[in-house]
């Protein structure tokens, strides 16, 4: 399982409710974006494939969100060779300029890893 956890800031470049018709089409993109993987990450080996998809969109209530609100994902996989995946690319950079860095909290059979990505380095290698 891969999850994600993201200001919505970083993903839509607001945290309240959609203002306009161009902020509800902006929430929209990038909800159409989270929605394929390969936008978010790409698994490097592993034959694997998506089971399941849930997109917590935080504006779907009639709540007034006054300070932070965060847009969560979790992409569960079944991998037919889980252990032969050694690298997996954060995509999430080229589709969301805004997102600066990223904070990776990896778990395998193998140990456990902590990470910050950034645009230039995007690569999460899987130790062995």
């Amino acid at each position: 399982m891969l999850s994600l956890q993201s200001p919505a800031m970083d993903i839509v470049g607001f945290e309240h409710q959609p203002g306009d018709a161009a902020q509800q089409a902006q929430l929209e993109q990038a909800l159409s974006k989270l929605q394929q993987p390969d936008n978010v990450f790409k698994v490097n080996n592993g034959a694997c494939s998506l089971q399941q998809l849930i997109i917590n969109n935080p504006f779907d209530t009639t709540e007034n969100h006054a300070d932070h609100v965060d847009i969560e994902a979790e992409y569960l996989f079944d991998c037919e060779a889980a252990s032969s995946i050694s690298v997996i690319d954060i995509t999430l950079f080229q589709h969301f300029p805004d997102i600066s860095s990223i904070n990776v909290q990896l778990v395998t059979d193998h140990g456990q890893q902590q990470l910050n990505l950034t645009p230039n380095h995007s690569q999460i290698r899987i130790a062995e």
